[in-house]
């Protein structure tokens, strides 16, 4: 079977027309290196395309496309019952052992911005109130990009915001009482908070347009998914609990929340450094030996 009447049918499928268009460009930008003719059905194939495309791709993109490669690959055995050259499954226990060799996936630690350099944002980087809200509601709330940008004032309540974030799951993310009350009255007569100059709500692509030009004028080479790692790391800080951080993240492991507990764990031991006070100690003992 040709490669491109495979992958195809693969996203025409009823479940690949309800994912977001990320996820559906994450897959055409994947399929773009299996750069062969026909369906690829050996591993050793597939492993000289793995191989040129680790030439211009970073480990953690390479782990991308190796993960995208084994869904499709999955759903092709059973569907176009075609060879799977990434794995093998025992019917019978359920185990996989992997026939393309897993690329490593590196430990990614989240952005996470300082008291100065969320203080430039709101000086230097917004330059109405608005700016400053988009600011605000990550920080309070931490939210993602594509949840910020469906905020609604009706669904605004002091209780919490209804939100729906990856994969359609809807999720009550709590919200400080000043903020929700503000956001209601802000964005004049439209539903969302978030309008232009003409009082016309901002679709997805023009509040991550505003997020660009709030830290480029700051000067920080970030972007707005800073802003809920800060929102987390400090929710930890000051003493919440990570199965509490993981609702409101909307994670659907606790795995992936935990890595802003590894976070506070090196904070801690960086910052016992700096200030333990067994120096003093030392220097105590130094005396009362030379007495």
């Amino acid at each position: 079977m040709r490669t491109s009447e495979a992958t195809s049918r693969f996203l025409s499928r009823p479940a690949a027309k309800k994912w977001s268009p990320k996820t559906r460009e994450s897959y055409y930008w994947a399929f773009s290196y299996l750069q062969s003719n026909e369906l690829p059905d050996d591993t050793e194939t597939l492993e000289s395309l793995l191989g040129l495309a680790a030439d211009r791709l970073s480990e953690s993109s390479l782990h991308d496309v190796w993960r995208r490669w084994r869904t499709f690959y999955r759903w092709a055995a059973q569907r176009l019952e075609t060879r799977n050259p990434i794995e093998r499954i025992d019917p019978a226990s359920g185990r996989v052992d992997f026939l393309l060799e897993k690329p490593k996936s590196p430990v990614l630690w989240p952005r996470i911005l300082t008291t100065e350099q969320i203080r430039t944002l709101f000086q230097n980087g917004c330059s109405t109130r608005r700016d400053q809200l988009m600011i605000l509601v990550p920080l309070d709330m931490g939210l993602r990009l594509s949840e910020v940008a469906q905020l609604s004032k009706m669904a605004l309540s002091p209780e919490g915001v209804r939100i729906t974030g990856k994969g359609k799951k809807t999720r009550i993310v709590p919200i400080s009482q000043d903020l929700c009350s503000e956001l209601r009255h802000t964005g004049g007569s439209s539903d969302s908070p978030w309008t232009d100059k003409e009082d016309r709500p901002l679709v997805h692509s023009g509040v991550k347009s505003a997020y660009r030009r709030i830290f480029a004028n700051a000067g920080i080479k970030a972007g707005a998914h800073s802003l809920r790692h800060t929102f987390a790391t400090r929710y930890l800080r000051r003493g919440g609990a990570v199965w509490a951080l993981q609702r409101i993240l909307g994670h659907s492991s606790v795995n992936t929340t935990e890595i802003y507990l590894h976070m506070v764990a090196d904070d801690l031991v960086r910052d016992h450094r700096m200030v333990s006070p067994l120096e003093e100690w030392t220097s105590c003992l130094d005396q009362m030996a030379a007495d």
